[in-house]
């Protein structure tokens, strides 16, 4: 089986038009045609797509010649997505995975967005398996990064080794710890033995930190394949762990004598992708 894209081409239009009638197929799909049997509509919003500058379309072929679907990308609401549509006679075959996975690196815009209908697992999955499903966890390490960074930056220089009593661990030892979550995540992603770090200091400890967020913001933002635990395992342990752990250094803070102002986070200026280091002077 040889999955191949290529431009669509206006004699593609009959087959995407039948593709779209099927009825199980409409159910299934994040959006529909108003009539799906209407083929002057779909044919004047074909043509109207292929028009415009703006959108990516590619014809999904079949062992050269099969015509089997198409994939686009197009902005809507101010965000980039990503949609297909495969011929329902070669559902479960893999070739809306393989599509994907050619179709992305075409489109340089992240983050990139896709839809999938709520009772629709297949398609879920294959959005899954192309990487869409950790833009979640990517917003949860942006804003861990950025609640973390709340307790770095301006502490004063007693902090880092500030102890709140017997067992507990100081503000560096717990950076440490949030780092060596970070970086196993990112070894359970990409199949790697985890490397020990040793405690190193305050400063050391920042930049691995913010190094370790990079890494896994990257690895988070490729497609995987497969993974020996799902994005829900990785977000309720690592990350939650993580996340946990940011609010022991905002609490040791306070303790610290040096409280960090109040900030209404639901409305921070927190964005996918933005976990590196901006201040050199912490």
């Amino acid at each position: 089986m040889v999955v191949k894209l290529r431009d669509v081409e206006e004699s593609d239009l009959p087959a995407f038009f039948e593709h779209q009638k099927d009825p199980l197929a409409n159910h299934m799909a994040a959006f529909t045609a108003e009539d799906p049997a209407d083929w002057t509509a779909f044919h004047d919003h074909w043509i109207r797509i292929l028009a415009d500058d703006g959108i990516v379309s590619q014809c999904i072929t079949l062992n050269q010649n099969l015509v089997v679907g198409h994939v686009s990308s197009f902005e809507q609401f101010g965000e980039r997505e990503v949609s297909y549509w495969i011929d329902r006679a070669h559902w479960n075959k893999g070739i809306a995975t393989e599509a994907l996975v050619q179709f992305l690196p075409r489109i340089a815009t992240r983050p990139l967005y896709a839809r999938a209908a709520k009772d629709n697992i297949a398609s879920r999955r294959v959005l899954e398996k192309c990487g869409f499903d950790t833009c979640v966890i990517r917003h949860m390490l942006a804003t861990l990064i950025y609640r973390a960074s709340k307790a770095i930056e301006d502490a004063p220089a007693q902090y880092s080794t500030f102890s709140a009593g017997a067992g507990v661990r100081t503000p560096v030892e717990i950076l440490h710890h949030i780092s060596d979550l970070l970086v196993w995540t990112h070894g359970v992603i990409c199949e790697e033995e985890r490397i020990d770090s040793p405690l190193a200091d305050w400063r050391t400890e920042v930049k691995r930190f913010y190094g370790s967020a990079v890494m896994l913001d990257q690895v988070l933002a490729a497609p995987q394949e497969t993974l020996a635990l799902t994005w829900a395992q990785i977000l309720q342990g690592p990350m939650c762990d993580a996340m946990t752990h940011v609010g022991q250094l905002l609490m040791l803070r306070r303790l610290a004598g040096a409280p960090v102002p109040g900030e209404n986070f639901s409305k921070a200026d927190i964005r996918v992708g933005r976990v590196q280091l901006e201040r050199e002077s912490l």
